[in-house]
């Protein structure tokens, strides 16, 4: 089994509290929910990744203003790619401290 820890479905009340991705908090929560989803599945599942797609979203809303907020804004476009890079590498780091093969 193969588990995506996030596939477009950021919880909206992170989007209105933070501004989703473009706050480091969020990466910090991601971090958490990771850990969570690694206890629980650790057991069964041995291929794991961060995000599908991770550059799609933010490019449909930042850039190309295709969904909502319907908002070109490439600072955004860029803070949301640079956490998301953020919370990957911090979940790897975390997934390895806490000894998972």
């Amino acid at each position: 089994p193969v588990i995506c820890l996030e596939h477009y479905e950021l919880p909206g009340y992170l989007l209105e509290k933070y501004g989703g991705w473009g706050s480091k908090t969020v990466v910090e929560l991601f971090v958490r929910y990771a850990e969570k989803v690694f206890a629980r599945y650790h057991p069964k599942v041995t291929r794991w990744f961060t995000f599908n797609e991770p550059i799609v979203v933010q490019t449909r809303v930042y850039l190309d203003a295709l969904r909502w907020p319907y908002e070109q804004n490439t600072s955004t476009w860029m803070q949301w790619n640079y956490h998301k890079v953020l919370a990957t590498a911090s979940v790897v780091k975390r997934f390895r401290e806490l000894g998972y093969p």
